[in-house]
Formats: C-alpha cells, structure tokens, sequence
C-alpha cells in the first residue's frame, strides 16, 4: 500500500470511527422521541430493503447500499443503478436514483431521495377559510466513497438534505460505515453504520437534528440462494430495535431468476402493531436487469408498496 493510499485509507477508517463513537451518546432515548427533522431519510431506498424489513447493514448487492451502509460500494464490480417509487396510503410518495461507480480497490456513489407530501390546503388563520394550497417537500443528495482495506470495506457519504413546508431550511449531515471480511468459510460477515450524524433542520422557530441511528447488522449465505441477514438499530429518537430479514433466489430459466423475500422490522411492530412490522416481497430480473415489489402493511393506514428497478453495467 503506498503511503497516500495509506493515508487515504487511515482518513476512512478514523472518520467512519469518529462518527459512530461521537453519535453513541445521542442513541436509545426515548425521552428524545418525536423530536426528529427529516423523517424521511428513515424511509427504505429500495424495494429489497423494505422487504428485508430493514436488516440491511451486512447486505450488499444493488446501489441502494449507499443508503444503508456505504462501505458496501467497495463490494461492487459494475456501475449499478436502481430507480425506486413509493407511494404511501396517505397520497404521499417517495422516490429514489442511486449510481455506484468501481474505482480501483473502492467504489464512489451518488444518490438523490425526494419525498412529496403532496397538496395540502392553507387556510387563513381567524376565519378557516381556505386561501390556497402549498406542497411540503423533502429532498436529500449523496456523494459517497468506499474502499478496501486489508480484507475490510470502509465507506463514508456526505449528504445534503432540504425541508419545505412554506419556508424551506437545508443542512449537511454525514454517513459511516464498515463491513468485516467474509469468515466461517466465506458465508458470514458482520457491518456496522452510523447516519445522519450531525446536522439540524429549522422549521418556524424550532431546529431539530435529523434522524441519527447506528445500526449493527449481521449477513449470512449458507449457499447461493439464501441470504439471512438481522439487524439491532440504535436511533436516536426511539428504543433500540431488531430486524430480520430473509432471501431466496431461483434460477427459473436461462437468464431468468425468481427473488422471494421476507421480513420484520421491530420499530414498526413496537409502534402500529405486531403484523405491521411484517414485509414482504419479490424480485425478478433477466441478466443485469431487475424488478423488485415490496409491501408493508401500516395498520390502520393502510399499505405502502414500492417498486424499483436495478440494472448493472
């Protein structure tokens, strides 16, 4: 290793320290419930993801990785790309475009996330009477990088996130992650990631921090066709948290495979109710082409589906 890939190398590695240790003491309070700007960054990327119900942090595969953990770009050897769409129960939506790049012994990534909250009426404050519409909006944009370091995949983004209701307010905040090397023969491999670390958002008279969480995640494949993956996250507006997840993938003809998933994401169960943390979902795609479903049931809200489309090249 030359000495400026080492230096480039000790930079990702403290970096991606500094923010997981500085944001520890923000994690698990409940006292702190509520009080999150930018709830939309909690939102999942992909249609895999959701599906997965969030465990995540071990899994790569798809660009989307730059969301949840982006030391997981270095693992890519192909330009991907995914495109997703979420509409939610309540005429609200989110979509995704995320591109990750190889580069040598690494991988950068660039990402954009805009959520909608669609029309809502404004009305004048003494009468009620209604005096015009206006369209809260969200809107975030990523830049990653990560690298191989000795067998580990260390990655760090910075992101650029906008609120708007009637007045807008911007902030930077910043990604870290890590991915251990594969172990017990090539089948296991742990991640660990911290989000949204720093940054507030000013809406009226009041600056909230935006969603920080640490995440640690576990990733196992005991063959070709099975992922099992389970996280424990750690935000800092709620109570640590589980997530399960599980993958199949089929081959059902030449070119062709068949993706069945499932899910279960603690946070979501704890809040609306046991079988609204279930999800559920499936891809298929033909060569470097891929279409993914997922649904998550929300109680008395409804449904949330996503859909999003992968490609690599």
């Amino acid at each position: 290793m030359n000495s400026l890939t080492g230096r480039f190398a000790r930079f990702i590695f403290g970096g991606t320290t500094l923010l997981l240790a500085g944001g520890i003491g923000w994690a698990g309070s409940t006292s702190d419930r509520g009080t999150s700007s930018g709830m939309f960054l909690k939102v999942p990327v992909s249609a895999r993801s959701s599906a997965l119900g969030g465990a995540v942090t071990a899994v790569t595969g798809e660009a989307g990785v730059l969301a949840w953990n982006p030391a997981g770009m270095a693992e890519s050897d192909k330009r991907q790309v995914l495109l997703s769409h979420a509409p939610s129960p309540e005429g609200t939506a989110t979509s995704n475009a995320y591109f990750v790049h190889p580069a040598g012994a690494g991988a950068w990534g660039v990402g954009v996330t805009y959520f909608s909250a669609g029309s809502i009426d404004e009305t004048e404050p003494t009468a009620g009477a209604t005096v015009g519409t206006f369209r809260p909006s969200d809107a975030a944009a990523t830049v990653g990088y990560a690298r191989k370091v000795a067998g580990w995949d260390l990655g760090l983004a910075v992101k650029g996130v906008q609120s708007k209701i009637i007045e807008s307010d911007s902030t930077l905040t910043f990604d870290g992650g890590i991915l251990s090397p594969k172990f017990w023969q090539e089948r296991l491999r742990l991640g660990v990631s911290a989000l949204n670390t720093g940054g507030s958002l000013r809406l009226g008279n009041t600056a909230r921090p935006l969603p920080f969480q640490i995440a640690v995640g576990v990733g196992l494949t005991p063959n070709e066709k099975w992922t099992l993956s389970s996280d424990v996250k750690f935000p800092r507006d709620n109570d640590p948290f589980l997530c399960v997840g599980g993958e199949g993938v089929y081959p059902v003809g030449a070119d062709w495979r068949f993706a069945g998933r499932a899910g279960w994401e603690g946070a979501m169960a704890t809040e609306v109710g046991d079988f609204a943390g279930f999800n559920m979902g499936f891809g298929v795609s033909k060569g470097a082409l891929g279409l993914d479903y997922a649904v998550s049931p929300m109680g008395d809200l409804g449904q949330a589906h996503r859909i999003s489309l992968t490609t690599s090249f």
